[in-house]
Formats: C-alpha cells, structure tokens, sequence
C-alpha cells in the first residue's frame, strides 16, 4: 500500500523511553513533510498502571511536539493492554506507524511491539534505531523482484521524493531490478536513482549502506512475513527502518 503523501494521519507509539522520544521526534518532521496530523498515542507499559503519571508523559510529548513542527497538528491518547494490539487498532487507516527501537538489553516491551507490529501491519511501520543523518542523505531500498518488495520500491521513490534526496536501490537481480523501478522512475522523475547488483546475500550492503542513508525501506517475503533480511536491519541498522505493508 502506497500512501498519499497528503493530509494522511501518522501515528506515533510512545511509551516515555528514551528511544520514543527518538520516534517522537523523527515522526513530528515527517508529518511536516507530508502535511500530515500526528496522533501520539501513550501506551501505559507501567505495572501496576499509573494513569496519572502516563497523562503527564503524554502531556510533555504532545507539547514538544508542537513546540519542534508548529504547522503540524498533534492529538495524544492513553491505552494500555496489549501493546502490539493497542498499536494496531489505534494505527488503522493511518499513513504511518512509527515506533521506537526495542533499546539496549532490558529491552522495553513497545519496542518489541513494534517489531510484531512490523510483522503483519496494515499499514507502513518505521522503526526509529541509529543517527539521524542530514536531509541530503539517500533513502536505500531493497529489492529483490519479488511481489511483497514492490511496495517498497514505491514508498522508498515517495520518501526520496518528500526529502529531495538520491534513492539507492540494492538487488541480487539486475533485471529484475530495472523492471521494478521502471514505473517509478518515470512517477518520480526528479528523484536521482543509483543501483547497487550483488552477488551475495544483501543484509552486509544494506548494513554497509544505512551508515549513511536516512532511510532504509525493504519489504515482505511472499509468504506476507518479515523475511531474514528486514529482521536483521531492524536489529542492526545504523539509521530508520521502513517496512512496508
């Protein structure tokens, strides 16, 4: 699924960990760019449950929020429960789900969320892991011909588009390859697009890769499930991780 780009709901999945707020912030300046609202939503990972102190969380997020993108609308709410359920249904018909890494060892149950999430999503998940490089830097995609990376070959031209950046495009199949971004290049013609053929398994150039991408896009296997390939980039990527749905 491909989104519109225009005034499409983003959510953002925050439980008040370091690592959401990393999400927080990546999600307000890609809401901007779309023009898109924010909806932050609280999920209240805290046991026993603490409503109190999750409103106050969600209140300093909300306004940081506003404070970093002006022009953006930001609504907030709390849910708990299951965190990879309350996702989900709070994500339905939005543009984006975005979400935080699972963290260091000791790793917080929405990042884990995420990830399950990331598995079966209606919509694109972003996982929010390593720096955060400058605007000029490409978006990488990978894809391999298969059906499940056609999405994301769509998504990475949309997000290199928004950013005016190069798009990089990695593949072990070279003519494959050009017949997948053939029709997007001709939608998005002014957006620089490099191809990267390899031999060997892609995970260690796309690793290689996001150490100086922004973006890093891949999608499904065939069977609709995250493949080895997208599991590792969640786990080691140097930059944000797309997957689409």
């Amino acid at each position: 699924m491909i989104s519109t780009g225009i005034h499409s709901d983003i959510v953002i999945g925050v439980d008040g960990t370091a690592p959401s707020w990393d999400a927080l912030y990546w999600a307000a300046r890609e809401a901007q760019r779309r023009r898109a609202r924010l909806r932050v939503v609280f999920v209240d990972t805290t046991e026993p449950s603490d409503p109190a102190l999750a409103s106050r969380k969600l209140a300093h997020m909300v306004t940081d929020a506003r404070q970093l993108e002006p022009s953006v609308r930001v609504s907030g709410m709390i849910v708990d429960g299951d965190a990879a359920e309350a996702l989900s249904l709070a994500s339905s018909g939005a543009a984006l789900l975005v979400v935080g890494d699972e963290g260091e060892p000791g790793r917080t149950p929405l990042g884990r969320a995420g990830r399950t999430v990331a598995d079966a999503s209606a919509v694109p998940v972003v996982v929010v892991r390593g720096q955060l490089p400058p605007d000029h830097s490409p978006v990488v995609v990978g894809a391999d011909g298969s059906a499940g990376t056609q999405s994301a070959v769509g998504l990475a031209f949309e997000e290199a588009g928004m950013r005016g950046c190069p798009l990089i495009a990695v593949s072990s199949a070279g003519a494959e390859l050009d017949e997948s971004l053939a029709p997007w290049r001709d939608k998005f013609p002014r957006v620089p697009v490099r191809t990267t053929t390899i031999e060997a398994e892609p995970t260690p150039a796309l690793l290689a890769l996001s150490r100086r991408a922004q973006l890093v896009v891949l999608g499904h296997g065939d069977d609709d499930l995250l493949g080895p390939v997208p599991s590792s980039m969640l786990d080691s990527a140097h930059c944000p991780v797309l997957i689409s749905a």
